[in-house]
């Protein structure tokens, strides 16, 4: 899957890319230092390493977004493949800094203060060290953050039976399919995966706002949700089914019927 390939190359890549920036800058007490290295020896780590560069992280975190949504790869899936990769590649948790990179860095301490001891330069080096560690950090954080932005994945009709019958069941009310009763396909997709957890005894939880449904459309959506209930539910009885009316008043149309009211509904 490319979503894979793509995100095993982001965590190899910010191993080097970091120390190869197009314009590394050291901050000391005296200002800012340039680390930029000779075009010679920069394109030669480039081509040595297979570095891609200029490695643009926020571009490549879009790109992972879109690649988890064209494969269907759900939030969960995707945070454990980005985790096993940061383990492999990430184990001793230091940046790589290249010895054409140190070396400049030593010069360039040496070129401020030319008195420095080589205990102050490792201390130097180590604090530099830190400074890639806290941006590539920064830079997983975003990652993660933007991979659970995502909303989830909708259950498949291919992989579960119950939801190919909710999905055959609404496709029927109408002619314009889900959108003659749901205003956005989230929503669609929201309420029918919780039918399918509920009929499939799978956890859930109830969304805190309301569905919003179209006008005009309450008294088919009711028969069709009567007709899901009749089809999946093995143990209960409609008139005693008291989670199912607690799920339907997720649904602006049924948010304050009562229970005789809603079976009503449901059953003419």
């Amino acid at each position: 899957m490319e979503f894979i390939k793509k995100t095993e190359l982001f965590f190899i890549q910010l191993q080097y890319c970091l120390t190869i920036e197009p314009e590394p800058i050291l901050q000391a007490e005296k200002g800012l230092y340039s680390l930029m290295l000779k075009p010679d020896i920069f394109f030669k780590l480039i081509n040595d390493f297979n570095i891609d560069y200029p490695f643009i992280p926020e571009n490549k975190i879009i790109e992972l977004k879109g690649l988890m949504s064209k494969e269907n790869i759900n939030t969960k899936d995707a945070l454990k493949i980005i985790e096993n990769y940061k383990k492999q590649y990430w184990v001793l948790d230091t940046v790589v800094m290249f010895e054409p990179v140190t070396d400049k860095l030593k010069r360039t301490l040496k070129s401020i203060d030319i008195n420095i001891s080589e205990k102050e330069i490792n201390i130097e080096l180590f604090n530099y060290q830190k400074h890639l560690q806290a941006k590539r950090e920064s830079i997983y954080i975003d990652l993660i953050n933007e991979m659970q932005s995502l909303p989830p994945q909708p259950i498949s009709v291919n992989e579960s039976r119950t939801k190919k019958v909710i999905f055959e069941t609404i496709t029927n009310i109408d002619k314009q399919g889900w959108q003659y009763a749901f205003v956005s396909e989230q929503d669609y997709n929201l309420f029918t995966d919780l039918l399918t957890n509920f009929f499939e005894y799978k956890p859930y939880t109830l969304p805190e706002t309301i569905i919003q449904l179209k006008r005009t459309c309450k008294t088919k959506v009711a028969k069709a949700l009567g007709e899901i209930h009749k089809e999946l539910s093995n143990e209960n009885k409609l008139s005693t089914d008291t989670k199912y009316f607690q799920l339907i008043r997720v649904l602006s149309h049924f948010e304050k019927e009562t229970e005789g009211d809603l079976y009503k509904a449901l059953t003419r």
